[in-house]
């Protein structure tokens, strides 16, 4: 099932990477930090919230990272480390669009000032792309991803 019909080359790193992660997460949590692990045996998903986190790149698998921020300051701060590689965010509550002005783009009708904080910092960190949760992985089909490059080629 893992190995699947390409092989388990890289594989194994991968599952070793995501068992890191996971015992990280427990561990963290025996010593009474804000830190929740949800799993699934066969490593087909693992989702950490980690209330202390700063961003934290996947080791795959469906593997993902939650967090909270208590300012739009501290999300900053948070997201700097990789400002200029992040195309997609997704913000609870948003439901616009945001293209004017360099802003990223969305679906819906933006109508909530009180993220445009977020908006800002989004665009500050180089993404390209803002939308609700879940909505991330069906993004427009004239989204810029990677710079355009990806849509140029299409078209010649």
């Amino acid at each position: 099932l893992l190995g699947g019909k390409h092989g388990l080359h890289g594989t194994i790193e991968r599952l070793a990477a995501i068992r890191r992660v996971r015992e990280m997460a427990r561990w963290r949590k025996l010593s009474r930090q804000n830190v929740e692990l949800w799993e699934e045996p066969c490593f087909n998903w693992t989702v950490v919230f980690d209330d202390d986190a700063s961003f934290t790149p996947s080791p795959g698998f469906r593997t993902v990272f939650v967090s909270a921020f208590g300012s739009p300051s501290d999300l900053e701060d948070r997201l700097e480390p990789v400002r200029g590689r992040i195309e997609a965010l997704a913000i609870t509550g948003y439901t616009g669009v945001g293209d004017t002005a360099g802003l990223p783009r969305g679906k819906g009708s933006a109508t909530n000032d009180d993220l445009a904080p977020l908006l800002a910092i989004a665009g500050h960190c180089g993404a390209t792309y803002i939308c609700a949760p879940g909505e991330m992985q069906s993004p427009p089909l004239d989204w810029p991803h990677g710079g355009g490059e990806f849509i140029r080629l299409f078209m010649g």
